[in-house]
């Protein structure tokens, strides 16, 4: 699955984004990676933090998504990019660092693609991922209730998020690496304005969605999922919203 995204409505909540991207990057067990792949990398906002901490690696960022690319050449000439599917995506050589930060829930099979990324890593590299772990959140719950809502507009079109329970990644990668450190953290984002969650979940996991509807059909469709989001996240009593976000990480060294 592989939506159109909006770079700037993404962007909108940027920091609150970028943390759990911080975060993986400084639990990833390496000190001198000469080749860091970012799957998935979007925009490139998380690029300079990686190279942050590993001034002297390449970098090549990857996504499917072309508007998202150019926004990231743009923002950073001196780096490369290639458009690509995770799914088929092969790199030249082997790797040390796979960093791959709320991406792959959109890339399916993960049975055979997580053994696949662990086979492009070079001896002692490392694969670091983190996915948003939400589908038991009304934030998910409302959009699939709202979708099941609208099968015939939609064409009973629904969404088959790509994300195994935890315990069932650690009994995948655990056979085929060195080590593997797996945990989950809940988020809690507070957000500032009308309609945060609608707008939080309408730069991510709505857009395949929205993409599927136009004109006043789509109109109805926001105006109704809108209600659902500030129902199930009121604003508190200062205006902001508190938006709680879970998502799971695993680091496994080769």
């Amino acid at each position: 699955m592989n939506p159109q995204w909006d770079p700037d409505q993404y962007a909108r909540y940027a920091a609150q984004r970028l943390q759990p991207a911080l975060d993986l990057i400084h639990r990833a067990p390496l000190d001198h990676p000469a080749s860091i792949v970012d799957l998935g990398c979007g925009r490139g906002n998380v690029a300079p933090h990686l190279l942050d901490r590993w001034p002297d690696a390449s970098y090549l960022g990857v996504d499917v998504d072309e508007h998202m690319l150019e926004t990231a050449r743009t923002g950073h000439p001196d780096l490369s990019f290639q458009q690509a599917d995770i799914a088929s995506w092969t790199p030249d050589e082997p790797v040390d660092l796979i960093y791959s930060n709320a991406a792959l829930q959109w890339v399916p099979d993960h049975l055979s693609l997580i053994p696949r990324l662990m086979g492009h890593l070079a001896a002692g590299g490392v694969l670091a991922v983190q996915i948003p772990y939400t589908f038991s959140m009304a934030v998910h719950t409302e959009m699939r209730a709202q979708a099941e809502a609208w099968a015939g507009p939609l064409d009973g079109f629904l969404i088959d998020w790509a994300v195994l329970e935890l315990d069932d990644y650690y009994r995948l990668i655990a056979p085929i690496a060195e080590t593997v450190e797996l945990w989950e953290t809940t988020y809690v984002q507070v957000l500032e304005g009308d309609h945060a969650a609608y707008e939080w979940i309408r730069g991510s996991g709505l857009r395949p969605y929205l993409q599927r509807l136009d004109g006043a059909k789509l109109q109805q469709f926001e105006n109704e999922f809108r209600e659902r989001m500030d129902a199930a996240y009121p604003q508190e009593s200062d205006g902001r919203t508190l938006l709680p976000y879970r998502r799971l990480f695993f680091v496994a060294e080769a």
